[in-house]
């Protein structure tokens, strides 16, 4: 908790004791102790034994002694006691707390935004997905309509080529028994002793 927070928690019920109220026994000899014991009873740690009543508000520091404002580094400075300071750092703390509401609300704002934007982002997504997907299902679909044509193509030609070849081997089968059987009349006529006219 900082020095401002507890200052304006236990300040309705703190009472400031009197530097003459204190006890000798309250304030150790040695430094390390002393400082110890001015950093927990709230005595000012430039100027040991003195109480810190009063509030910088250029610095807005820990709080001061009178020696501070008088003779110390706060001299001249917009110096006011802890009574008189709580008010207008009440007050400071309202302003702040405003800007804060005021800051958080837009930082809510904005977390609603990110969680639109990733909605939005992730919905644009499957989008673009399913589009892409219809695009390569309809060329899926156009490839195969193309192969099936092709292949329908490839089956005719084919077809057209064997024909061609059936037909082709069938006038060379006419033609090689024609010629066999010249072959054979020749034969015969060689091998005959008659005289036979061929033409």
């Amino acid at each position: 908790m900082s020095e401002l927070q507890s200052i304006l928690k236990n300040k309705s019920k703190s009472k400031i004791t009197k530097f003459s109220e204190l006890r000798p026994k309250q304030f150790p000899k040695t430094s390390i102790n002393m400082e110890m014991q001015n950093s927990k009873s709230g005595f000012c740690k430039d100027h040991p034994g003195e109480f810190r009543t009063y509030f910088c508000f250029d610095c807005v520091d820990n709080l001061i002694c009178s020696e501070c404002v008088i003779h110390g580094i706060h001299h001249n400075h917009n110096v006011l006691t802890t009574k008189k300071a709580i008010p207008r750092i009440k007050t400071k703390l309202e302003e702040i707390k405003i800007a804060l509401d005021s800051s958080l609300s837009k930082v809510k704002e904005n977390f609603k935004e990110l969680d639109v934007y990733k909605k939005k982002i992730a919905d644009d997504s499957q989008i673009s997905k399913q589009k892409v997907r219809e695009i390569f299902d309809s060329i899926k679909e156009l490839l195969n309509s193309k192969q099936s044509d092709l292949l329908l193509g490839i089956d005719f030609q084919f077809d057209q080529n064997l024909k061609y070849h059936d037909s082709m081997l069938q006038n060379l089968n006419k033609k090689f028994d024609e010629l066999k059987r010249n072959y054979e009349v020749i034969s015969q006529t060689i091998s005959s002793s008659d005289v036979v006219i061929l033409f």
